[in-house]
C-alpha cells in the first residue's frame, strides 16, 4: 500500500512538472517526457496485472528486463548530474579572454528567457574586464526573425552598454557544437586569445566545455541563472544531450 501511495505522488509530481515550463510558453517533447514516465508510473498496477497475464516465465523476464533498464537509466542520469554539478561554478580567466555568448531561441526579436540570462551573464563579465571581447553565437531559426546572433549584439548595446566594435557576430550555427567551431574559426581569424569564457546556463556548462576543449579552445565558466520554473525541465533536456554529444559531436 505504501508502494502504491508513493507511486501515486510521484506520478503525479511528474505529470503536474509541465505547469512550470508551460506558464511561460515553453512546451515541447521534453517537457512532455517527465508527464508521460508520471502516466506509466499512475498505470504501473494495471501494466503488472497485464504482463501477470502472459505467464510467470515471461513475466520474470520483462521484470528483470524492467529493472535493469530502470539500473542502466539511474546510473546514467547520476553520473550526467555529477558532471553537471561539477561544472556550474565560476571560474576567473586570464586577462583578454573571449566570451562567447552561447545563442538560444530569440522571440519577436527579443530574447527569451534563457537567452536574456546568458547575455545578463556575458554583460556583468564584459562590463567588469573591459580588456575582454565578446563572440555572440546563434544563426536564425524557422522560427524567429533575427539571428540569435544579432539578438544578444543588439541587447549587449542597447540594454547593457556594451561597445559594438567589442562583438563579433558568428550568425550560421544551429547547435551547441556549431557555436563554438564557427566561434574559433573566428578567434583564429582575429588573432584572438584562445581562452574562452562561456557564458551559458549553469546546467549546459559541462556540454559547453567539454565541445569547447574539442575545438582547441581553453574553456572557463561563466553561468548564469536560469529561471527556476524551467529548471526541471531543462535538465531533462540536457540528460539527453549530453549522450548525444559525447558520441556524435566530436
Amino acid at each position: 500500500m505504501k508502494f502504491r501511495i508513493a507511486g501515486i505522488i510521484i506520478g503525479t509530481v511528474l505529470i503536474l512538472s509541465i505547469l512550470p515550463p508551460l506558464s511561460v510558453g515553453v512546451m515541447n517533447v521534453f517537457v512532455l517526457i517527465p508527464a508521460i514516465a508520471g502516466l506509466f508510473i499512475l498505470f504501473l498496477p494495471l501494466i503488472r496485472k497485464l504482463i501477470h497475464r502472459a505467464g510467470k516465465k515471461h513475466e520474470k523476464r520483462i521484470i528483470r528486463l524492467f529493472l535493469l533498464f530502470v539500473t542502466i537509466c539511474a546510473l546514467l542520469i547520476g553520473t550526467e548530474l555529477i558532471l553537471i554539478w561539477t561544472n556550474l561554478a565560476p571560474q576567473e580567466a586570464p586577462a583578454g579572454s573571449v566570451v562567447i555568448v552561447l545563442g538560444a531561441q530569440v522571440k519577436n526579436s527579443r530574447p527569451t528567457l534563457i537567452l536574456a540570462g546568458r547575455i545578463r551573464a556575458a554583460a556583468a563579465y564584459l562590463l567588469s574586464h573591459p580588456d575582454s571581447v565578446c563572440i555572440a553565437s546563434g544563426g536564425r531559426g524557422t522560427d524567429e526573425d533575427i539571428s540569435e546572433a544579432a539578438c544578444i549584439h543588439d541587447t549587449l548595446v542597447s540594454d547593457y552598454g556594451i561597445d559594438s566594435d567589442r562583438i563579433y557576430l558568428e550568425d550560421a550555427s544551429f547547435n551547441t557544437s556549431q557555436n563554438l567551431e564557427n566561434s574559433a574559426l573566428i578567434i583564429a581569424e582575429k588573432g584572438l586569445s584562445a581562452n574562452v569564457v562561456i557564458a551559458t546556463d549553469g546546467f549546459h556548462m559541462y556540454r559547453a566545455k567539454t565541445l569547447a576543449g574539442w575545438k582547441g579552445l581553453t574553456p572557463y565558466a561563466c553561468p548564469a541563472a536560469t529561471d527556476k520554473r524551467l529548471v526541471f525541465y531543462l535538465y531533462v533536456r540536457e540528460c539527453m544531450g549530453i549522450p548525444k554529444t559525447l558520441l556524435f559531436d566530436r
